[in-house]
């Protein structure tokens, strides 16, 4: 029931809120009908247009709220305004100080609610007047207060307006709080409009020098300020009782259901269910507390429960041998709609009697089924058919194969339903009997072609039908051969003899290919498995012999020897690859005193790290020994190797850095060697031939990275090392990026950032809300958790500037600040949540994510959210916590997270204005009614102030034991709502008995 009554809230706020408002300059969506005009910062300006055009030949009755925002000198106020001037939906004036309509937009009528005195003919209180055309000198009506009262209405609280449009009497009327302000009688089409009745609608706002957050809130058409209720007639357990008038007009809901006078059950909720005892009549009564005026509203009317429904079906069935006909009729008992569906037909909900005739040629297996309704009364009822109807041609039946070999077994299927006989015979010769059924297994004896014969009889109705099918049955031939094999050097020679019986066709296949004849012969002569296949065929049925050998040859084998490279430095691997067939064995000669004998066709040769020249050569064998084949050796050339390599004092540092190298290269026993050095800052310095290498320093002045290359060489070989040098310091490139302030569960706030590699330590400063200063010195790690922080109530800014070993700073990273979140709950159980900006994301705040604890969040731009979902009708003493994520743009998109908020719900409480103690189990006692409260204290006194009663219950009349005399009493009650709150009620009530 919970869903239901959040749908129908949504369906009426739907209903009210149909504007589609297209925003210019500061103005931004926040709600479903929520904008804000302009923010909380000097020399703002916003509008928004409803993008449907208003008819002026047409009456209106809009509602909306307005905030104004919490400074008395913040901004110049809100106007609400008619035009049909050039710019359409783009129209706004840019100048903070004219409320974002004045000097600008022509072809307008503005009723204003300005909150700024602008000077000595201005208003000293917020006011409404009525400008023409844009031009403040153009005064249509006013000044006049926005309240009676004169009284400020920057109070941080949304201000209800009502405007409607007469156009028979060319009026408009604009209501503050339900109380009316202006009335003013003023042709606006053939005035202002030169008779044109299509005009924009909107709103225009400013911020001057001052800075107020401005906000409307757009409810759209006012609906009736009555009570308005939907009842309908529904089964006794499920009377649903909705309340269809604008929930933002009424609160405090009572419904009291009665029956025969009596009263059964009241129900403090603004839509509910009722479970009634038994069918019959109801009289409904709902009670609301009208906000504007407190008056109480009621209205009542009466409503039917049902008793249970029943389906009624009714069959006639007439069926012949091509089809069947059924008439069915169908019906209910205390139901108002009707559907049914039998296999692929389906009828919508309809008329509760039907009569329904129904023809079909095929066969059926399938339910009726016909359903009922009343309210949300709901039967249903079936009946299965199973009937199989013969028509012009039977389905055919099924043999397993169309040509039998002899001594094969036939099965034959046949998908035939409802038959009362199924026979089967077959022609003579075979040695088949008759046979009955839908499934049947023979083996024919002897060959040739069988013809089986099909007879269906349907007894009850006298049909039958006949038919027949052909099957042709050959001799099974045996397919058999013989192999004989002859080996010869490199080749094996299979002949076959071909002795199969009952065979007139043969097939071979396999490694010989396909061929079409009765003997065949194989010659092998590769390594590859050797297959033959015979197929021998007589008509249709067929035979195979298959034989499989893998030969085995005596190949005389090639050779050859190749290289990869025949000279090159120590260590020197040589690759050896050759060519053989069949290999039994193949012995290398290394050429240097050893041999080998590899498993495969390829070698490398070992490492030697010393020079020289080597034969290498290699012999094979196949056949047992009975070919061998030699080849001619290869000459490989192996020179000694030379090893770059330098030796650094300190690879990076600061400038001017000083570099100390020395020579450790490795020189084997090279006769001769040449020294190459290169110092830049490319990644191939320029090389220098030296003659010796020594200790002398060398200086690199400038920051950056250096490039060092050694080289060395003797007559053949050659070796270069490359290193890198790193020379630098902080200087006015490097900033610190700051990745967020986040408040942790702590309640402690965490500073991140991205570290500087030669930064050796962090300054971190700290400015409050009061401008008090800290500073944390030689932070070593990237994290930074300050304990010495309440970001519940105040908000912290912090940059960080980094340290290098060389004593040099980096510039102040950007500042960042932790997200205050602050909100409160107002009486609608609106809550309404604030926060301040994130300061600074390097490339700025993507979006801001308010998260509810319990596990809902949303996206927003802005920095404050209005949750109308925030109040669970289910829990009313049950509140919600909030926090914001403030969300990087691009990036890395990191996040920082604000402190959390928690929030309960207003408390919603009514006191009756009399009570009759009578004993008669109605209205005996008095107290309060309502949610939101956790404790409270009731006080009663008669009219000459004497205390009557005192206490945490309701009232039941009684003084000292004693009944009361009738009259008017007086009441204090002091409560503590669920949000910590305290409140006082007082009032006086009737006692009647």
């Amino acid at each position: 029931m919970k869903s239901l009554l959040f749908f129908l809230l949504f369906l009426l706020s739907a209903a009210l809120v149909r504007a589609q408002f297209s925003m210019n300059k500061s103005a931004k969506k926040i709600g479903d009908s929520t904008y804000m005009l302009t923010p909380k910062a000097a020399g703002n300006v916003g509008s928004v247009w409803d993008s449907t055009l208003a008819d002026l030949s047409k009456p209106f009755d809009i509602s909306f709220d307005l905030k104004f925002g919490c400074n008395d000198k913040g901004g110049k106020g809100i106007a609400f305004v008619l035009q049909n001037d050039f710019g359409g939906l783009g129209e706004i004036a840019l100048d903070p100080n004219d409320m974002g309509y004045q000097n600008e937009i022509n072809n307008s009528i503005a009723i204003e609610f300005d909150t700024e005195n602008d000077g000595p003919k201005d208003a000293t209180y917020d006011h409404i007047a009525i400008h023409k055309d844009g031009d403040q000198g153009n005064i249509l009506f006013g000044p006049t207060g926005i309240y009676n009262d004169k009284r400020n209405v920057e109070d941080c609280g949304w201000h209800r307006i009502r405007i409607s449009w007469l156009p028979s009497i060319t009026t408009f009327n604009v209501y503050v709080n339900c109380e009316q302000r202006v009335s003013f009688k003023y042709d606006v089409v053939s005035k202002v409009f030169n008779g044109k009745k299509e005009v924009f609608m909107g709103f225009t706002a400013s911020n001057g020098t001052g800075g107020n957050g401005q906000y409307v809130r757009f409810w759209g058409n006012s609906p009736s300020r009555d009570l308005s209720i939907d009842l309908a007639a529904q089964c006794p357990d499920t009377l649903l009782l909705r309340n269809k008038s604008a929930y933002y007009e009424f609160s405090n809901y009572k419904w009291v259901i009665k029956s025969s006078g009596t009263r059964l059950d009241s129900i403090y909720k603004r839509n509910a269910v009722y479970k009634a005892p038994a069918a019959g009549s109801y009289t409904i009564q709902l009670l609301a507390l009208r906000h504007c005026d407190s008056t109480m509203v009621q209205v009542v009317d009466k409503i039917d429960a049902i008793s249970g429904i029943k389906v009624n079906l009714n069959f006639e069935i007439d069926t012949t041998c091509s089809e069947y006909k059924i008439n069915i009729n169908t019906g209910c008992d205390n139901c108002s709609d009707l559907r049914w569906h039998f296999g692929q037909q389906k009828v919508t909900w309809a008329w509760p009697y039907q009569l329904l005739n129904l023809s079909r040629k095929t066969n059926v297996d399938d339910y009726f089924v016909a359903q009922v309704r009343q309210g949300s009364c709901r039967a249903s009822d079936s009946i299965y058919f199973n009937m199989q109807i013969l028509s012009e041609s039977a389905p055919s039946f099924v043999l397993s194969a169309d040509t039998l070999c002899a001594g094969e077994q036939l099965q034959i299927t046949d998908p035939t339903k409802g038959a009362d006989s199924l026979i089967y015979t077959f022609s003579s010769g075979f040695g088949l009997t008759k046979q009955m059924g839908n499934n049947i297994a023979v083996k024919p004896a002897g060959a040739g072609t069988m013809s089986i014969y099909r007879r269906i009889v349907y007894s009850k109705y006298g049909c039958q039908y006949s038919d027949s099918q052909k099957l042709q049955i050959d001799t099974l031939p045996t397919a058999a051969f013989t192999i004989d094999s002859t080996k010869s050097c490199g080749e094996v020679i299979y002949t076959s003899t071909n002795s199969s019986a009952h065979a007139t066709d043969y097939t071979w296949t396999g490694s010989a290919g396909r061929l079409k004849t009765k003997e065949i012969t194989l010659k092998a002569n590769d390594k590859l498995p050797k297959k033959l296949r015979l197929v021998a065929a007589n008509g249709g049925c067929r035979d195979t012999a298959t034989w499989y050998a893998k030969p085995q040859l005596v190949y005389k084998p090639k050779s050859s020897l190749s290289v990869d490279t025949n000279t090159g430095c120590s260590p020197l691997t040589v690759r050896f690859t050759w060519q053989t067939d069949a290999v039994d064995s193949v012995l290398i000669d290394l050429g240097n005193g050893k041999t080998k004998t590899p498993g495969s066709n390829n070698y490398s040769f070992e490492k030697t790290y010393h020079s020289g020249t080597f034969n290498v050569g290699y012999t094979t064998y196949s056949g047992n020994g009975t070919c061998v084949v030699s080849n001619h050796p290869v000459t490989i050339e192996v020179y000694d190797s030379v090893v770059a390599r330098l030796a650094f004092e300190q690879m990076a540092g600061c400038a001017p850095f000083t570099m100390h190298i020395s020579d450790s290269s490795y020189l084997g026993n090279a006769n001769a060697t040449n020294y190459y050095v290169g110092v830049g800052t490319t990644e191939t310095p320029r090389l220098k031939q030296i003659y010796f290498l020594n200790d002398e320093d060398t200086i690199l002045g400038n920051e950056g990275l250096y490039h060092v290359r050694y080289a060395v060489n003797n007559s053949f070989c050659s070796d270069t090392a490359d290193y890198s040098i790193e020379v630098r310091s902080l200087g006015k490139g490097d900033t610190v990026d700051l990745y967020g302030a986040t408040v942790d569960t702590s309640q402690q706030i965490v500073l991140n950032w991205k570290p500087i590699p030669v930064a050796v330590a962090y300054d971190i400063t700290r400015i409050d809300d009061a401008g008090s200063k800290r500073i944390f010195t030689a932070i070593t790690d990237s994290v930074f958790v300050d304990k010495w922080v309440n970001p519940a109530k105040n908000t912290y800014t912090y940059t960080v500037q980094a340290m290098d070993a060389c004593g040099a700073r980096s510039v102040e990273s950007l500042p960042g600040s932790n997200v205050l979140l602050t909100g409160l709950v107002a009486e609608t159980q609106d809550a309404e949540l604030h926060w301040t900006d994130y300061m600074t994301f390097e490339k700025g705040t993507y979006t801001y994510l308010l998260e509810n604890i319990n596990g809902k969040s949303y996206n927003t731009s802005g920095n404050i959210y209005y949750d109308n979902e925030f109040f669970d009708i289910n829990h009313p003493d049950t509140g919600k916590c909030y926090r914001v994520h403030a969300v990087e743009n691009g990036g890395d998109k990191f996040v920082s997270t604000s402190n959390i908020l928690c929030l309960s719900p207003v408390p919603l409480v009514y006191f009756p204005n009399s009570f009759s103690p009578n004993g008669d189990g109605h209205n005996d006692t008095f107290g309060w009614n309502g949610v939101g409260i956790k404790y409270y204290q009731l006080q009663v006194f008669d009219r000459w102030g004497t205390l009557v009663y005192s206490g945490n219950d309701k009232w039941d009349g009684h003084f000292n034991n004693t009944p009361v005399a009738d009259g008017m009493y007086f009441y204090v009650c002091t409560m503590k709502g669920a949000n910590r709150q305290n409140y006082t009620y007082t009032g006086q009530l009737y006692l009647m008995k």
